[in-house]
């Protein structure tokens, strides 16, 4: 459901930034690097759930950080 809408959305997000920002500045930013790895987490947690395996334990608790990231696209789009 919308879990999955906003993995979706965070994901495209995340590829569009790679792409337009270029690998290696891309990766120069530390908050980068926390997108990448929340986002990496997130999609790796939905796909053992779809799979049917057995969550890892402390993952749920790692896609809590996607509350950082909308918190933060917010406020990239006001500046």
């Amino acid at each position: 459901g919308l879990d999955i809408a906003f993995n979706a959305l965070f994901t495209v997000e995340l590829m569009l930034n790679i792409y337009a920002g270029y690998y290696r500045p891309f990766l120069s930013s530390a908050w980068n690097w926390f997108d990448l790895i929340v986002v990496a987490t997130s999609d790796a947690s939905m796909v053992l759930t779809v799979l049917g395996a057995q969550a890892l334990p402390g993952l749920g608790v790692l896609r809590l950080f996607r509350a950082f990231r909308v918190f933060r696209l917010v406020k990239r789009v006001r500046s």
